[in-house]
């Protein structure tokens, strides 16, 4: 009779383990879930794909007529960017055919040109204060619709290339309004947002695979000021994994569970959990290994795999020649730093081999891993102070 209360017990206590789990991880996703409420659009409204729409577009119209500051003209467009996201998030939660999805997407692009075409007729920086202001509004709502759009893909899949060239319209949008910016702002500037937007326990991942999309297109100082960014959410990150990971199993599990069904770029945000995979515990390094696997699995079919794989072999070659130009700086390169460099070749090497013989997931794999290793190469790099970066933060 005791052994059979135990195991009742023991039963009943494992099933609410992983229905708590459960709860963490639907919560979760509901926390990265954008609504009209975050573009600040309580309803979108007449549609891109009503007759009567043609009278929405003669009222912007209108309006951008009787506004006559360049900076009141900047957010206007911003305001316009919010309402065409909402229709395009109605349109694809809605619609299925072609047309309407098409034209609710060029829509949306449409409001970023003209958006970045406003902030390029700014004559000021955001050394004026409504400037500035702007350009944090901007930042704020830049991460509201990546996140959207990123949503959107999740669920349409079959529409991955059109909702790619999306987000690199905003992409753009961010760059130009950079351009207004120092440095040391600018990165102040996306750290503000990135913490004001609403997000799980895991928003730094969504935000470092944010970073990874906009910083290569930056100006050198702006890059690298992202990507010092890029590497305190990270450390946070893995604070946080490592707080999961010391809670036991069905917390871990969770944590898995959660990496694979937030929305996200699945490429990039290999190459993120790869590189925490070595900065963490055995038991949250195993965690993350599980879903790094779940996550390739949303890659796609074999001409995606094909088309990522290439991608990310280009992507670790980058890295590599970075790590390199930065080491040949250093009056002595350490012993740890030549490893991790010819850690990064051979993986490199690997995936090249593998893509010849057309084994595309085991290519994406190894150009992940050798990504992984050049980016702690950049990492390493950047925790020691040099007296150059030193008179740059002065001079800043």
């Amino acid at each position: 009779m005791k052994a059979y209360f135990l195991f009742v017990f023991v039963g009943v206590f494992m099933f609410v383990g992983i229905a708590f789990a459960d709860v963490e991880v639907q919560t979760a996703v509901q926390e990265e879930t954008i609504t009209n409420a975050d573009l600040g659009v309580t309803d979108p409204g007449t549609l891109p794909t009503s007759r009567l729409y043609f009278f929405k577009e003669w009222g912007r119209g209108l309006q951008r007529i009787f506004t006559f500051n360049s900076e009141k003209k900047a957010e206007l467009e911003l305001r316009i960017a919010d309402e065409k996201a909402a229709e395009a998030k109605q349109i694809l939660e809605t619609k299925n055919d072609e047309k309407s999805i098409t034209r609710a997407l060029t829509n949306y692009q449409k409001s970023h040109e003209r958006l970045g075409a406003r902030l390029e007729a700014l004559k000021e920086t955001s050394q004026n204060p409504n400037i500035d202001r702007l350009l944090d509004r901007l930042a704020e709502k830049s991460v509201v619709h990546e996140k959207l759009f990123e949503q959107l893909q999740e669920k349409h899949q079959d529409r991955a290339a059109s909702l790619e060239a999306v987000k690199e319209k905003i992409a753009d949008t961010i760059e130009k309004a950079a351009e207004k910016d120092t440095s040391q702002k600018f990165q102040q500037r996306m750290k503000n947002a990135f913490e004001k937007s609403k997000g799980s326990a895991l928003k730094e991942l969504r935000a470092i695979e944010m970073i990874d999309r906009i910083a290569p297109n930056l100006p050198a100082e702006k890059k690298e000021r992202l990507e010092e960014l890029r590497i305190e959410l990270q450390d946070r990150l893995e604070e946080k994994i490592e707080e999961k990971a010391a809670k036991g199993d069905k917390s871990v599990e969770g944590l898995s569970e959660m990496v694979k069904r937030i929305p996200g770029d699945p490429a990039k945000r290999a190459v993120i959990l790869e590189e925490i995979k070595k900065n963490v515990s055995t038991g949250a390094g195993e965690a993350i290994e599980r879903a790094k696997k779940q996550v390739e699995e949303k890659l796609g079919d074999e001409a995606e795999r094909k088309s990522k794989a290439a991608e990310q072999i280009e992507h670790a070659e980058e890295k590599l020649a970075e790590a390199k130009k930065k080491m040949s700086e250093l009056k002595e390169v350490p012993q740890s730093m030549k490893v991790l460099q010819a850690g990064v070749e051979q993986h490199l090497q690997k995936a090249k081999e593998a893509f010849a013989q057309m084994k595309y997931g085991e290519a994406f794999g190894q150009a992940t891993a050798a990504e992984a290793n050049a980016r702690n190469i950049l990492r390493k790099l950047s925790s020691s102070p040099t007296p150059e970066k030193v008179e740059k933060n002065e001079n800043e």
